[in-house]
């Protein structure tokens, strides 16, 4: 887990209303290496030991591209 996001208002010792976010940045420009990246993001937070819902994103500067996936709970 990369960070925590939470509702507008919230504090960071409220973690109930929050969700996980697992963020990568890759230079890489084709869509397959993103994809590819963000499946790899998907399987470490889907292997997290944390029952909030989490969000696997990767952000591709050469491709000017931001790939993001709701992960599926165990």
């Amino acid at each position: 887990m990369d960070y925590y996001l939470g509702p507008p208002g919230s504090t960071p010792e409220d973690l109930e209303t929050s969700m996980r976010l697992e963020v990568s940045g890759s230079d890489e420009g084709s869509h397959s290496a993103l994809n590819t990246r963000l499946r790899q993001k998907m399987e470490q937070a889907a292997r997290g030991e944390s029952n909030l819902p989490a969000l696997a994103t990767v952000v591709g500067f050469a491709a000017r591209r931001i790939q993001s996936s709701d992960v599926k709970s165990k």
